[in-house]
């Protein structure tokens, strides 16, 4: 995957369909994950999961809680492409 291809819109995309609070909502790169997301460890995986199935990306479980803004989440994508 192109690391250009990796932006917001594209990250909700690959996540909207299991997260619905994602769906009409004015998301910015610095919204956190948690405010936005239901927190839980099953939540975690599944993003983890969305994330290797659209990019193509595999994150270490610690990567995702450390990466906390949405913004935050596509650098960390797009040094891992």
């Amino acid at each position: 995957m192109n690391r250009d291809a990796v932006n917001l819109k594209s990250l909700i995309e690959a996540l909207s369909s299991d997260f619905d609070t994602l769906k009409n909502r004015n998301i910015k790169n610095d919204n956190s994950l948690e405010s936005l997301l239901e927190w839980s460890s099953l939540n975690a995986l599944l993003i983890t999961v969305r994330i290797k199935q659209n990019f193509g990306v595999e994150l270490l479980p610690g990567e995702l809680r450390a990466n906390g803004t949405f913004g935050e989440l596509i650098s960390l994508i797009k040094s891992k492409l």
